[in-house]
């Protein structure tokens, strides 16, 4: 399955990013929906001037599940060569600079953890209760408890 259509209007897809494909995996109950960038020029993500494509980076963010599938965002990540500021990996309207997770997913996490009693990241055993919320979720609940 590739259908590209539904995933054109993923929050935070702005220009002059596109959906360029997606992967579907039944058996594995995976998405992953790979965004492309275009030719360029990029915006130096430190002074906003357009600048040339120097390279990529692959990235992968964590996204919300699409009918319960685990659902990836890929992309090659361009890096931009700005005159004042050299090399600078441009910014994905997705996600924060650094994160491995889209906002929304951050978004989630930080609303669920608000709901969940204190401690719950660390008492988490039950293989039921690990499906229904992913390791990686875990690690931002965790993360979000006052004191880390």
């Amino acid at each position: 399955m590739h259908d590209v259509e539904p995933y054109r209007a993923l929050p935070g897809l702005t220009t002059p990013w596109t959906v360029a494909n997606v992967d579907v995996d039944l058996k594995g109950q995976r998405v992953v929906v790979r965004v492309d960038a275009g030719p360029g020029p990029y915006p130096c993500p430190t002074c906003g001037t357009p600048a040339p494509r120097y390279d990529s980076k692959p990235r992968r963010w964590r996204h919300l599940d699409t009918m319960q599938f685990t659902t990836w965002i890929e992309a090659e990540v361009p890096r931009v060569e700005c005159g004042t500021h050299g090399v600078k990996q441009i910014r994905v309207p997705w996600a924060e600079p650094g994160s491995q997770f889209t906002a929304l997913f951050e978004r989630l996490a930080i609303d669920l953890r608000g709901s969940l009693p204190p401690g719950i990241a660390f008492s988490v055993h039950s293989a039921d209760i690990d499906s229904f919320l992913p390791a990686s979720l875990l690690l931002v609940l965790f993360l979000h408890q006052p004191g880390n």
